[in-house]
């Protein structure tokens, strides 16, 4: 009898480890972040240990934990640097708020316009920004079939789409022009197809490839000479002894990428493609 009780047992046991195996492998494969753990011979940099990074979910710039262009920008951070970087991607407003809240070292992807000097002023806190990842212009795109938007005097009396978070400038300062606020990049692009807005201003690269993934078409157009804002992207540490060193960390690391051409060829990745200004003209 107790040799049969002993059998049973075992069997349970070995039920529950696989089934334990069998959790973990779920919460391995279904974790929202991508780490890229230090290695054996990697630097520590002060102990810094696990660096939390939040990624704004925006299409083209950070969408993806491998393909998309900021997620590959920290893994070469973390293979030149040796940081231990954890990755989660977020929606915008979520991963901003998180932020602004305390939770996580990173903010990225970040526009910090050229003329603005406190970087992350909308968010709460005091922050530090890295030196320029990337610099990309807003332009403003009407359908084809308007008429092209080539200054300010062509926006008077226009109903004119923003994304919320961002700063335009001087268009609040444009007579008889009506802002209306999108809560992200998709919303804006479907605010234009829909014709609830004359006009939107966005990055032209980004607004095309939102365009094509929902099926919109025609493309929308723009002035490729009429810039609206410039805007540096940038990655955002807390303004504290950790920030500062990881703004350290992060700059020495961004100037290796600098002086290799990986970050010029970041910033050409977001240029308007001259098959668009051709189409313009």
């Amino acid at each position: 009898m107790s040799l049969k009780i002993l059998f049973i047992c075992k069997r349970l046991i070995r039920r529950r480890t696989i089934q334990s195996i069998a959790f973990a492998l779920v919460g391995l494969l279904s974790t929202p972040f991508c780490s890229f753990a230090q290695g054996p011979g990697a630097k520590s940099e002060g102990d810094l240990g696990r660096i939390e990074v939040l990624g704004k979910q925006i299409p083209v710039y950070l969408d993806d934990l491998e393909a998309s262009v900021f997620s590959k920008l920290i893994s070469r951070i973390h293979e030149e640097g040796g940081l231990d970087l954890v990755l989660s991607i977020l929606p915008a407003q979520r991963a901003s708020k998180l932020f602004s809240s305390g939770k996580g070292d990173i903010l990225v992807p970040y526009p910090l316009n050229q003329q603005e000097l406190t970087p992350g002023r909308e968010l709460d806190g005091d922050f530090l920004a890295s030196n320029p990842l990337a610099t990309i212009d807003r332009h403003v795109l009407t359908l084809p079939g308007r008429d092209a938007i080539t200054s300010p005097e062509d926006l008077k009396g226009l109903r004119v789409g923003v994304t919320l978070g961002y700063i335009y400038g001087n268009l609040e300062e444009i007579d008889d022009i009506r802002l209306i606020s999108a809560t992200n990049q998709v919303s804006l692009v479907k605010m234009l197809y829909s014709e609830r807005v004359d006009a939107v201003v966005s990055f032209p690269f980004e607004t095309k490839v939102i365009a094509k993934k929902l099926e919109l078409a025609p493309l929308p157009w723009f002035d490729p000479d009429y810039v609206i804002s410039r805007s540096n992207i940038v990655m955002l540490f807390r303004d504290t002894n950790r920030g500062k060193i990881l703004q350290g960390s992060v700059n020495d690391t961004l100037a290796i990428l600098q002086k290799s051409g990986y970050l010029d060829r970041i910033s050409q990745t977001f240029e308007v493609e001259r098959e668009a200004e051709q189409t313009f003209n």
